[in-house]
């Protein structure tokens, strides 16, 4: 059987694609390309021996994770995609149709979409009609099982999004609650604070961390092991976060527009508490203190059980690895 390659051009598309590497069987790894010195370094953390660069020469097929990478594949190889979001798009928006996001445009090379959720299949679908798509979970969360976990205290990490200006909802909140969040978190002495962040927005995010004694916590999955709540603006870790239990505190910014209904974060799946710049002094530490409850935490589980399936969990890695082989199969 013909190997696969995988690339990732960042450090939380290696985290995503990790799983499955490590779920296939050795003979049919091939290389596991790192397009910087940072991913490189990343990957060796998590066991694998990278190659440095990018698949830019005619090779096997390939499994990536984001657009870019998709981008800098040589056009005569055949290409998988491992969705690393929860299937966030932005309707009515001129980025509804980026190849970024699910359903987006400029795919048409994908022989094989893995996604997480009947959600993202269906938009793939719609303009991927010849593809295969399938449905196979968050392998990234195979070792975190779906409990409630308590720390002991309050440990709450906060994380923001890269300030993309593709529209309003794709920027972040950062500027809007910086303060707030050394004011009511911060400074609790009954909350352990961490700071953590996209890896896009990562070097200004740590200074600040740094300069207001927050603890820096880049990895995710170490925000998924250590938290009890999670506070953040948009990411799909927060739907993540509450797929293994933690409490979530969703953080608006004055340039989000309630009125427009992208659809998950915006506005129909967003966690509630859903706090905006102007809700009173204090809002923000009582709703950490309200999610922190497990009783609240198990309903906010339940809330994203479709988006991260029952039949997925544990074993989604295990799922995209029989994907990704009855594909290359299918090429013989």
């Amino acid at each position: 059987m013909e190997v696969i390659d995988f690339v990732a051009s960042q450090s939380h598309f290696g985290d995503h694609l990790a799983p499955v590497w490590w779920a296939l069987p050795p003979e049919t790894r091939g290389d596991f390309y790192a397009c910087t010195r940072h991913v490189a370094k990343h990957l060796t953390a998590l066991g694998i021996e990278p190659r440095l660069g990018a698949p830019r020469e005619p090779g096997s097929p390939l499994l990536f994770a984001g657009y870019h990478d998709y981008t800098e594949a040589h056009p005569t190889r055949p290409l998988a995609y491992l969705e690393h979001g929860t299937g966030q798009s932005y309707i009515g928006a001129h980025v509804e149709r980026h190849p970024s996001y699910p359903g987006g445009t400029q795919r048409e090379r994908i022989g094989l979409f893995l996604v997480p959720n009947e959600q993202s299949a269906a938009k793939e679908r719609a303009l991927y009609p010849n593809a295969r798509i399938e449905v196979v979970g968050c392998p990234r969360l195979d070792e975190f099982p779906a409990l409630v976990r308590p720390s002991g205290g309050l440990v709450v990490a906060v994380a923001f999004h890269w300030d993309w200006r593709g529209c309003p909802e794709t920027r972040w909140a950062f500027p809007d609650w910086s303060k707030r969040i050394l004011h009511e978190l911060r400074d609790d002495p009954e909350v352990t604070l961490l700071g953590s962040g996209h890896p896009r927005a990562w070097h200004q995010l740590a200074r600040f961390y740094d300069r207001e004694g927050i603890e820096t916590v880049p990895d995710a999955n170490e925000v998924l092991r250590r938290a009890d709540v999670l506070v953040c603006d948009n990411s799909s870790l927060m739907f993540e976060a509450q797929a293994c239990g933690l409490g979530v505190v969703a953080l608006n910014a004055r340039w989000y527009r309630p009125d427009v209904e992208h659809g998950l974060r915006f506005w129909s799946r967003c966690p509630r508490p859903s706090l905006w710049p102007t809700d009173e002094p204090g809002a923000l530490a009582r709703a950490v203190r309200y999610v922190a409850d497990p009783a609240r935490r198990f309903e906010q589980m339940a809330d994203v059980s479709d988006l991260y399936p029952a039949f997925s969990r544990g074993v989604s890695a295990k799922m995209a690895r029989e994907a990704l082989l009855a594909w290359l199969r299918g090429m013989g």
